[in-house]
């Protein structure tokens, strides 16, 4: 947990500087008074959340693994539209210089994409974002190739995009912000890290998957200093399945899990037909609808996804019809 800045109001002026750089982090600084708080700084994007009925606006939460196949991009597809059908207001951001997220909606990355769509002119020239309405009731930041321009960043353009993603968040209403991070782009995935505040860690149920434990846990560390708020809000274990080897490696993650206490969701069985049927008509799998009895494993891969949904909805805010 981050230690609490504070400021005494006797040395305002001198407190305010010493924590300026704290405030443009977004960390907040309480102002005291004979040792009791009276007041709270905050950066200004935090002001327009309260002002939207006094509580937090907006969940922006980070896919992250870097290992690959860890079914980040489709629970990222998955959890945007899952939400969304709650009636939630929902943006998704493909961090992704591969776009993949985008394709999987349906997208031609040099037919439908301008490069302004993207969320590289927020990274590098502090620009606004433009946000795309997908078909699928949620809004889309797509990917693009171009993203392999962000090599190395300064401070500044690390925290570039959550500074934009606060700001169109309390503009347009967005309560779930959800970044597909960059599995391989080290700077991409250091900014996806920099811009929200949760984590939601897909870990395949393999032996790869048990070792990547650590690095999700590593990730938080490493950008206390920058993002001191982060935290990692769940795991979701994929590709789980009947084999030996998997259910031997599924119940060494469990148990590493259990110990560090954060919730999971155990697990997203591994089913080709649903994810390939989704991938064929670039649509969510929750979206999908069919009646033949061979198709049987579509619902029950949408009732597993519908549980990891009603997860995150019940460890971040109250449901909207609540």
């Amino acid at each position: 947990m981050a230690r609490k800045q504070t400021v005494p109001i006797s040395n305002f002026r001198q407190g305010l500087k010493q924590h300026f750089d704290d405030l443009k982090r977004g960390q907040s600084v309480h102002v005291s008074s004979h040792h009791k708080t009276i007041g709270v700084l905050m950066h200004p994007s935090d002001y327009w959340e309260l002002a939207n009925g006094g509580k937090r606006m907006s969940e922006i939460i980070t896919l992250y693994n870097h290992t690959g196949g860890s079914a980040k991009t489709t629970l990222t597809r998955e959890l945007a539209y899952g939400l969304a059908q709650k009636g939630y207001k929902v943006l998704a951001v493909d961090l992704d210089s591969q776009a993949n997220l985008t394709e999987f909606l349906g997208y031609l990355i040099d037919v439908d994409i301008r490069p302004e769509h993207t969320a590289l002119s927020a990274i590098l020239e502090n620009q606004p974002l433009s946000p795309i309405e997908t078909r699928f009731g949620f809004d889309l930041i797509p990917g693009h190739e171009d993203l392999r321009r962000v090599r190395r960043a300064d401070i500044a353009e690390l925290l570039n995009l959550r500074k934009h993603l606060k700001k169109i968040a309390a503009e347009r209403g967005y309560q779930y912000i959800l970044i597909d991070a960059s599995p391989a782009g080290e700077t991409l995935s250091s900014i996806a890290s920099a811009s929200a505040s949760k984590l939601i860690c897909p870990i395949p149920s393999t032996i790869k998957g048990l070792r990547s434990i650590r690095s999700t846990l590593s990730v938080v560390q490493e950008s206390a200093s920058i993002n001191p708020e982060l935290e990692i809000l769940m795991y979701v274990l994929t590709r789980a399945g009947r084999t030996s080897g998997v259910k031997y490696a599924n119940e060494q993650i469990s148990e590493q899990l259990d110990s560090l206490g954060v919730p999971y969701f155990n697990g997203l069985t591994e089913r080709s037909t649903p994810f390939e049927f989704a991938a064929a008509e670039c649509r969510p799998v929750l979206s999908l609808e069919y009646s033949n009895r061979n198709m049987s494993g579509i619902e029950t891969t949408k009732a597993e996804l519908q549980q990891i949904v009603s997860l995150l909805e019940s460890l971040t805010q109250a449901p909207v019809n609540s």
